[in-house]
């Protein structure tokens, strides 16, 4: 079996739709509908459309925004399709009421309903026919808006204009910040046509997105991270896979190095290589470009600490930190004390996506139960149970519950994760899940894992053959499914440099 390099915790065509989503005709009095072409580092991989309608709900009026996207990815040598709806039913003012989020891929479907209150959003999140239910707090005095890149209507813009906006991202299951501003204002040129547009920045917790819109506020095209772009084209040539990269107004600069295997170009190759990586007790980088609003995890398996600021190409200061990673003994009996400390007994429970309490998950975690009650015997079985009936499988691009996993018995290191939390849960053990990167054929990729609650955390990876993980695990993430996404705040912004490594 090959080394754990599934980087799968991040998924294209949902960040996507959510970061353009109600973008085009905000204005519009009549239902309009814009066709766009999807890109990678100048490679076509799918088309979006954007719906903008005028409806009447209890005679009041609503504007309803529905994006429809297609989109094909290279992930380790396999094709990934992903297919997304999403419809916003907003106010005037693109302020969301509901939003529901359809995500097809690799034969299974992930499902969000969202309803708006004053101050939370009733989430209803279904994956593999398991429902579960998430209240996400609205931040106080946030403007919630459909589409991080909207300014608001009726205003003319004006530079230097600048807004911070809230959204909701089906993803995370939490409500995001992007802080918005116009940058610029004038001819802006999108193959042979040339238009009166205003350029937006948005930064975004996945990274800066660079639009240009008309003044009645409809997309001509967007830079978005790694490499990826969009261009407002005909329907026809949108659909059409061999539709070149349109020119415009505003260069965009490549790094000739970009993969176009989505799991090689989101990896980070460090200065050096590690030597037996999966052997590896001690590990000691320097890691840089994390954001500004991202605190590193520091805890008994990894400690964390400010190292200097480095002054990277664009004048810029960068938050630089010392990661130092190292293996430690397993507890083989019991915890002394039954009782759970308060943070802890969260992951109990169940959480979207963790259906710890279906049939067929509580059976198999009775099954696997170690006949002495020994929690720590019990997450070893879990892991080899799953180690050995698991089989990888990149094509599948979409959250999934731990039910749906059982079922298929096929994903990538997501899946094993949430099965794992899933049936250790079930079993009695606290878990959650770890995001973040590990080592292997000559780089860090994006990785899932979990830890389980035995008196201490201690971590568990089922696509390893053993209970041993290797300190070349570093984790920016932890929690349940939907908090582990939040290592996309890292993706395609590390460099990292090898200090120590000892096997």
């Amino acid at each position: 079996m090959r080394p754990p390099t599934r980087p799968v915790l991040w998924r294209l065509g949902i960040p996507i739709a959510l970061i353009v989503s109600g973008i085009g005709h905000a204005r519009a009095q009549d239902r309009q509908t814009s066709w766009y072409g999807m890109y990678m580092n100048g490679r076509k991989i799918g088309s979006m459309s954007l719906t903008t309608e005028p409806v009447t709900e209890g005679g009041v009026t609503r504007v309803r925004l529905t994006t429809v996207s297609s989109v094909s990815l290279t992930m380790m040598g396999t094709t990934i399709r992903q297919d997304t709806t999403a419809i916003s039913v907003c106010d005037t003012a693109l302020r969301p009421l509901r939003q529901e989020y359809t995500i097809e891929s690799g034969g299974s479907t992930m499902r969000l309903k969202a309803t708006f209150g004053a101050n939370a959003v009733t989430c209803l999140v279904e994956a593999g026919g398991s429902p579960s239910k998430k209240t996400v707090p609205i931040p106080k005095g946030a403007v919630l808006t459909a589409d991080s890149s909207f300014m608001g209507v009726g205003s003319a813009p004006k530079i230097g204009t600048r807004a911070t906006l809230y959204y909701l991202n089906p993803l995370t299951v939490a409500i995001e910040k992007a802080a918005v501003k116009v940058d610029a204002v004038g001819k802006a040129t999108l193959g042979a046509e040339t238009y009166d547009a205003y350029r937006v920045t948005a930064s975004t917790p996945q990274g800066a997105v660079v639009s240009w819109q008309t003044e009645s506020g409809e997309l001509l095209w967007a830079r978005l991270p790694l490499g990826m772009a969009m261009y407002r084209l005909t329907e026809t040539a949108a659909k059409f896979p061999g539709t070149p990269e349109p020119s415009t107004s505003e260069s965009l600069v490549r790094d000739s190095e970009v993969s176009e295997d989505f799991a090689a170009a989101t990896s980070i190759v460090p200065d050096r290589p590690i030597p037996n990586p999966r052997q590896a007790r001690k590990l000691t980088l320097e890691i840089g470009g994390i954001p500004d609003d991202y605190q590193p995890i520091s805890d008994r398996w990894q400690k964390v600490r400010k190292a200097a600021v480095s002054q990277v190409g664009d004048g810029k200061a960068e938050r630089v930190f010392i990661f130092e990673v190292a293996t430690a003994g397993r507890p083989r009996t019991r915890p002394k004390s039954s009782s759970l400390p308060a943070d802890v007994a969260r992951y109990a429970k169940a959480a979207p996506y963790l259906d710890q309490d279906r049939p067929g998950i509580r059976d198999l975690a009775k099954r696997l139960r170690d006949a002495t009650g020994n929690p720590a015997m019990t997450a070893s079985r879990i892991r080899a149970w799953i180690h050995k009936n698991m089989t990888p499988d990149f094509g599948i691009g979409v959250p999934r519950s731990a039910l749906d996993v059982l079922k298929r018995k096929r994903g990538v290191c997501r899946d094993y994760a949430t099965l794992f939390a899933a049936l250790a849960r079930s079993a009695g053990i606290p878990t959650r899940l770890a995001g973040g990167i590990v080592y292997g054929e000559g780089r860090f990729y994006y990785h899932a894992w979990v830890e389980c609650w035995l008196g201490q955390w201690i971590p568990y990876d089922a696509t390893l053959p053993t209970d041993f993980v290797d300190a070349t695990h570093v984790k920016f993430s932890q929690g349940d499914p939907t908090d582990m996404m939040e290592v996309a705040r890292v993706i395609g912004k590390l460099s990292i440099r090898v200090i120590e490594a000892e096997p």
